[in-house]
């Protein structure tokens, strides 16, 4: 059998794609080794075969898609996995409420509690924005409104002010 490395489908032997992800598959000598009793490859594993393949991009959209992490973390892990042997932990500051985070958007500096979010997982930055987000909600901390919204609301505040006493 031939296991896909990005969705771990068994495959029959000599098959060029993937039945369930249509992804192109290549022949490697784990794949003769299989069997259909035996574990799926690790994400280690997964992006190993990739790498010894020369496909390292496929690789870091691998780790990308199983990890959320984003391009940046997931670049710098394949080429960890590289040089190290190993992919480095992934670390996840949404699993606990992060006091800094939460301070900040206490605070209501959003942007800086996402900055730092980033700084701390690694993370992109939508990825890093939805979980502070999420963690606001979490905690009950209203979300800040944007600058932009509250500037134009502030200058239609004006206009209808002046509007109403020019009548």
């Amino acid at each position: 059998m031939t296991r896909c490395p990005f969705c771990d489908h068994k495959n029959p032997p000599g098959t060029t794609r993937c039945a369930e992800c249509k992804a192109e598959l290549f022949a490697s000598p784990e794949d003769a080794a299989d069997s259909a009793d035996s574990e799926p490859l690790s994400l280690d594993g997964r992006v190993i075969v990739l790498m010894r393949e020369g496909r390292k991009i496929e690789a870091i959209k691998l780790y990308r898609d199983l990890t959320g992490a984003g391009l940046k973390e997931a670049k710098d892990a394949v080429e960890a996995l590289e040089r190290d042997g190993s992919l480095p932990a992934t670390r996840d500051a949404s699993s606990g409420d992060d006091p800094d985070v939460l301070e900040l958007l206490r605070a209501g500096q959003m942007i800086r509690a996402i900055k730092l979010y980033r700084d701390k997982t690694g993370a992109g930055l939508a990825e890093s924005k939805n979980a502070v987000e999420t963690l606001a909600r979490k905690n009950g901390i209203p979300a800040a409104q944007s600058g932009c919204s509250s500037a134009v609301l502030y200058i239609l505040t004006i206009a209808l002010i002046l509007g109403y006493l020019m009548a």
